[in-house]
């Protein structure tokens, strides 16, 4: 996930005061109700192993209740998906859901091993910091970096996915983890140090998904970084004040407008 600067819509940002720019964020922010289940499991499995990592651990107990206060606030009145009015037994199932899952995270075998000590060094990352650039703000930053003998495993813990395995798109996504790590000033500058993990949801329980790096996965994910700012420089630039929506290419398909916040005033949403 990327983001041009400037755009600064969010409250407290600088263009919050402007109506259009606000209220596109608004729309945008909006997410399916199901959405609030997975973010709610996410944030707490990020809660989970800072505890750990801070020699804090957590009871089932106490995990299981910050689940069930985060979902249920979502869906009260202020909460972020309160606009879609469900009956109380579908918040419930929710919560019965996001139980399930945050049940399985820890006998996934990469989250085992580093929760039973293997790994030699080990931090969970905060996976809504951007890693700021010249002209953008990217969200590439894994969830968990960890040592073991073989070296450093980037970790990326996915809420949701249709394959064990990544497709060749989410794989060069994927690859803009390493295109961090290099760079960073206390771990090790060349691709082949590092191993790449995803751990997604699938169906009914979690898998695990691991690939060794080198410099031809990292060229190819810096490649499609480029292409991906151009394309949004070019948006950004034709929808600035957004007055021209109707020159932008429309959705060929329902499922790519399903889940969309704009769909409410897109001149060619198919719902």
């Amino acid at each position: 996930m990327m983001y041009l600067k400037g755009s600064a819509a969010w409250p407290g940002g600088w263009r919050e005061n402007n109506p259009d720019a606000a209220t596109m964020w608004k729309l945008g922010a909006q997410r399916p109700a199901a959405d609030h289940m997975r973010r709610a499991v996410a944030r707490v499995i990020e809660r989970l192993l800072k505890g750990v990592h801070r020699g804090e651990p957590h009871s089932d107990g106490d995990q299981n209740a910050w689940l069930r206060d985060i979902i249920r606030a979502a869906f009260t009145t202020g909460g972020g998906g309160a606009h879609h009015r469900l009956p109380a037994e579908e918040i419930e199932e929710m919560v019965r859901e996001g139980l399930h899952r945050l049940q399985g995270i820890c006998k996934v075998p990469v989250i085992k091993s580093i929760l039973s000590g293997e790994a030699q060094e080990w931090m969970p990352l905060e996976r809504l910091e951007p890693d700021i650039t010249d002209d953008a703000l990217l969200w590439v930053i894994p969830d968990i970096i960890a040592r073991f003998n073989g070296g450093w495993q980037l970790i990326r813990i996915t809420m949701e996915a249709g394959a064990t395995a990544p497709n060749a798109v989410q794989r060069l996504e994927l690859g803009a983890m390493l295109d961090w790590a290099v760079r960073q000033p206390t771990m090790p500058t060349t691709p082949r140090s590092y191993s790449i993990t995803r751990v997604a949801w699938r169906w009914n329980g979690w898998v695990q998904w691991k690939r060794p790096a080198d410099e031809y996965w990292l060229d190819e994910s810096r490649e499609l970084l480029r292409a991906d700012l151009v394309r949004l420089r070019r948006v950004h630039l034709r929808l600035d004040g957004f007055d021209d929506i109707d020159s932008l290419e429309g959705a060929s398909k329902r499922r790519q407008c399903r889940d969309c916040g704009y769909a409410p005033i897109c001149p060619v949403s198919l719902f």
